[in-house]
């Protein structure tokens, strides 16, 4: 019985992964649904591990970013047998990851199986080509000193933007009306507030839907010039603190069950 709720799952599921998306390039119009090949580089718990702690988040690692836009519940699942665990998803753009938190512990000494739909989508059009689904054990122990999220200062993130922003992004009347020269200029210029690209500048709590992130890295799905335009692009420590102020604005918005 539970093999037959395995395979009517999967059929399922690769049902659903035929419904095309879109991802974007840089003059915000929808591209054309590309062949290129999303992989999957790497899994935590990876296949066939035994001894999990009960504690585990699934986190799976692309070779490009998966666009946090077009991601939701369906696209990665945890079961036991044929029930499923409920739980939380989370991009993280500069890692190139996408992890789930189950809402509580696991049940110990049991096989887990995850399942990743077919066709999630990348920021440089990619998409996954197949379902895939693969197994581990669950111990009996909890991961120790689990680390939490990090925190990073708002004095931190203005003496960024300070340093990289503020000499453009000033006055009476800043470019595209984003004011960077204090804090609180900051947060009433971006947080909330819809870029010209038509995506939310600063989604408080999360960086992945942020499009600040994209304009800063300046890798893909932004318009006009990257950030800042006249002088080296933010290093991947300055990325990483960007990202983290953002996921520290407000409540997290994770994508639940």
């Amino acid at each position: 019985m539970q093999a037959y709720g395995s395979a009517l799952l999967i059929a399922v599921l690769l049902l659903a992964g035929s419904v095309s998306a879109c991802t974007y390039e840089n003059d915000g119009a929808p591209l054309d649904v590309t062949t290129s090949t999303l992989q999957v580089l790497s899994r935590v718990p990876a296949p066939a591990d035994r001894d999990v702690p009960i504690d585990q988040t699934i986190t799976l690692r692309f070779s490009a970013p998966v666009d946090a836009h077009l991601i939701d519940s369906t696209d990665l699942r945890l079961f036991t047998g044929v029930l499923e665990i409920p739980g939380t998803l989370h991009v993280d753009h500069l890692e190139r990851t996408l992890s789930f938190s189950p809402v509580e512990n696991l049940r110990a000494n049991l096989q887990h199986q995850v399942v990743l739909r077919r066709g999630i989508r990348a920021h440089d059009g990619s998409s996954l080509p197949a379902v895939q689904v693969y197994d581990f054990m669950t111990g009996s122990r909890v991961t120790p000193d689990k680390s939490s999220q990090p925190s990073v200062s708002d004095e931190a993130a203005q003496s960024l933007f300070n340093l990289h922003c503020g000499r453009c992004h000033g006055g009476r009347a800043p470019p595209a009306g984003v004011d960077l020269t204090s804090l609180d200029a900051a947060q009433r210029t971006m947080v909330g507030v819809t870029s010209d690209a038509g995506a939310l500048r600063v989604v408080p709590g999360d960086h992945a839907r942020s499009y600040l992130i994209l304009k800063i890295e300046a890798l893909f799905a932004f318009i006009g010039l990257p950030m800042p335009p006249d002088r080296a692009l933010l290093s991947p420590e300055e990325l990483r603190l960007v990202a983290d102020w953002i996921d520290g604005q407000g409540g997290k918005s994770p994508l639940d069950n």
